[in-house]
């Protein structure tokens, strides 16, 4: 499994970085692998409500539900609040994940999961 970190500064092994903030259409895709688990850390340092939609997916909310952690494709990120979502990596292609508040979109708030190209 690997973390996708809204607040991370640098690219490691065991995650990816979202920060610092490149706005779409510039930023890199986030490259995924076909089976892999990604769970994804969305950390909202505005005082405005962020609804980050996933493309493609279902998510899990893993916010203490466990194995009832509800499937969705919109979470709300409330101000100065943290939430943490997981997908199975089971739909080939390029999916768009941004913010549903239009204004934020036109402002780049968005980025592109692509799954990298199977090894020959």
């Amino acid at each position: 499994m690997r973390v996708i970190s809204s607040v991370s500064r640098s690219q490691t092994t065991s995650g990816t970085t979202i920060r610092p903030f490149i706005a779409y259409p510039k930023a890199d895709p986030l490259l995924i692998r076909q089976g892999e688990r990604v769970q994804i850390e969305l950390v909202n340092q505005t005082m405005m409500w962020h609804p980050m939609h996933l493309h493609g997916h279902f998510f899990r909310l893993l916010q203490g539900a466990g194995d009832r952690a509800p499937l969705k494709h919109t979470v709300n990120v409330a101000p100065r609040e943290s939430v943490r979502i997981e997908f199975t990596a089971d739909n080939p292609g390029r999916w768009f994940f941004h913010c549903h508040n239009l204004y934020h979109l036109e402002a780049g708030m968005a980025r592109v999961f692509e799954y990298e190209s199977p090894k020959s």
